[in-house]
Parts: C-alpha cells; sequence; structure tokens
C-alpha cells in the first residue's frame, strides 16, 4: 500500500440546478480516473456533461469520464478496497460523494445567499494522507520486449519491428504499454508471423521493466484494451520481479502473481478492464510481465495499457 500527499490540489465544483430549485454540488478533478470495485455501468458515445445527467439520475457517487474514447463508467459506491486515483490523461473523476478514504482540511469558505437558498463556495486543499495505490512505471522507464518466454526462463528479445517471428508491429512496440495513452497499443507477434494466426501466437510476449522509482512493491495490475480485435486481448498473465541487473537470465526471476488479467469479459475497445490485486510484500528493482493465454485465434497479443500499481 503506498501513501501519497497531495498538497494544495485544487477541486473544482459545479453548482448543478435541478427542477425544483435546490442544486447539487459536483466535484471535478481532471486527468485523473478512480479505480472502484463497484462499478455500476460503462456507457459508449456520449460527453461529460452527458455522463453527468446519467451519473446523477442513477444516483452514482462518481463518474469517470474519458474524453479520448467518449466512454462514462458509473461508481456505484466506495468500497476499502479500492485502488483510488490514478493519473490518467484525458479523463475527469466527478464525484457527488468525496471518496471515503480522502479525508480533507476546509482552508478557505464563504456563504452567499440568492433567491432563498444558501450555496457555499469552497477551496478544499489536500493535506492529509491518501490511502491508495501509486503507478509505479512512467513513459521514460526502462522496458524492452520480449517473445518465447516461459515463466522463470530465459528472456528471449523482441526489440525488432516487423511481420516475422517475435517481431512486434511497426509503431507498436513495448514503450506503448506504459505510455499513458491509450490510443496507442503494443503489439506482439510472439511465434508467428503476420501471415499465420492461432489460439497462441503471441502468448508468452511481454516486457521487463526497470521502474525509475526503484525498487518498489508490486501489488495490482490493470490492463486497457486496444483499439480492435478483442481475439488478442491478454487473458492469463504472469509477472515475475527480481533484484538483479541479469534481466535476461531466467533464474533471476521470482514469480509474483500468476492469474486473470482482468479482461475475461470483453469490456469493449479502449477499455480498462478489471484491476487484478495481489498479496506482495518484497520490493523489486525490476518486473516481467508476460501473457500466458489471449482470448481467441489471431496473429498476436494487444494491448494498450499495463498499469502495475503498488
Amino acid at each position: 500500500m503506498f501513501y501519497s500527499y497531495l498538497n494544495t490540489t485544487m477541486l473544482i465544483f459545479l453548482m448543478v440546478t435541478v427542477k425544483n430549485s435546490s442544486s447539487l454540488r459536483i466535484g471535478s478533478i481532471s486527468n485523473a480516473t478512480f479505480i472502484a470495485t463497484f462499478i455500476g455501468e460503462t456507457l459508449s458515445n456520449i460527453s461529460c456533461m452527458q455522463c453527468t445527467c446519467v451519473g446523477l439520475m442513477n444516483s452514482a457517487v462518481g463518474w469517470n469520464c474519458m474524453t479520448i474514447n467518449n466512454t462514462c463508467q458509473l461508481i456505484k459506491n466506495y468500497s476499502l478496497n479500492d485502488t483510488g486515483l490514478i493519473t490518467i490523461n484525458y479523463t475527469t473523476f466527478f464525484f457527488q460523494q468525496f471518496p471515503l478514504e480522502l479525508t480533507t482540511n476546509l482552508t478557505n469558505g464563504e456563504s452567499t445567499i440568492a433567491d432563498d437558498r444558501i450555496t457555499r463556495t469552497e477551496t478544499i486543499t489536500l493535506s492529509t494522507a491518501i490511502k491508495t495505490f501509486s503507478r509505479l512505471t512512467h513513459n521514460n522507464d526502462s522496458i524492452f520486449g520480449i517473445c518465447m518466454t516461459g515463466i522463470g526462463g530465459d528472456s528471449t528479445p523482441s526489440n525488432v519491428s516487423g511481420s516475422n517471428q517475435c517481431n512486434f508491429y511497426t509503431g507498436q512496440g513495448p514503450t506503448n504499454a506504459i505510455d499513458n495513452n491509450t490510443l496507442t497499443k503494443y503489439t506482439s507477434f510472439g511465434n508467428g508471423t503476420i501471415s499465420t494466426s492461432s489460439t497462441t501466437q503471441g502468448c508468452y510476449t511481454g516486457f521487463y521493466i526497470t521502474p525509475t522509482n526503484a525498487p518498489s512493491v508490486l501489488t495490482g495490475i490493470q490492463f486497457s484494451t486496444g483499439n480492435d480485435y478483442p481475439d488478442r486481448d491478454p487473458i492469463i498473465i504472469a509477472i515475475e520481479g527480481t533484484n538483479s541487473t541479469l534481466l535476461t537470465i531466467g533464474n533471476s526471476w521470482t514469480l509474483i502473481y500468476y492469474g486473470s488479467s482482468g479482461l475475461n469479459n470483453n469490456p469493449g475497445r479502449y477499455q480498462l478492464g478489471v484491476q487484478q490485486i495481489f498479496n506482495n510484500t518484497i520490493a523489486f528493482t525490476s518486473y516481467r510481465l508476460l501473457t500466458i493465454t489471449k482470448r481467441g485465434i489471431g496473429i498476436a497479443v494487444q494491448y494498450s495499457e499495463a498499469i502495475l500499481f503498488g
């Protein structure tokens, strides 16, 4: 679990007037998404204004609006198991109720009276601890693609773009998996080529990465799907960690997680899957991610983001 501090962070509050002349206060945080356990519904082709209306009508405590793909994710309720706020560009987290684990200090406030209604304008500074997970990787971290690599086995490099075995599709290399941009993706052919396809082609591919802020304790992962071909989605994955500098040597790695990617139920394109949380208390300097199985028959495995949390 990671404790971070957000100082002098400004929250924007909107005043929404409803038919009975009362008003609702809605807060928003730009370039942020709240990762919740209890997601009510995910809507497509919807603006943030429409998302807000739907959220209010459905009594959602909060909602994530993703302008990058015009989707809306309603949050039914908060939970102590929620990951919390993470930074994702082109998204906005709206809320009627502030998340339970975020405690605030009111630093300034003023009241005004208009139309027989009392409204309050508040500036809130987050100066207390936020119990949440942090994204461990950044887009400038050292990352290397791999292919035909088993758990505990030596890493076979995948560092050339192309359409052959162990290539990644041109312009769709491993750096796209951590660039915080869901419009890009990482596509790896694995043991096949662009002219062949199977249920296993692209499996046992992935990457190893050394985060800038190492060592770190990895406790969760969440995938975002690519723009097309659901059959390429990773389904079963493995994550290993190491404190060695011999990153291509198989016995350097220790298995941390083996299980679901969170994409078992197809969430749609450009969508976040279910976050997978696991018990790990060991700090590592590098991590290795492998796709073990994928959804169906295809030429490759692909995903737009692989978000590591800790």
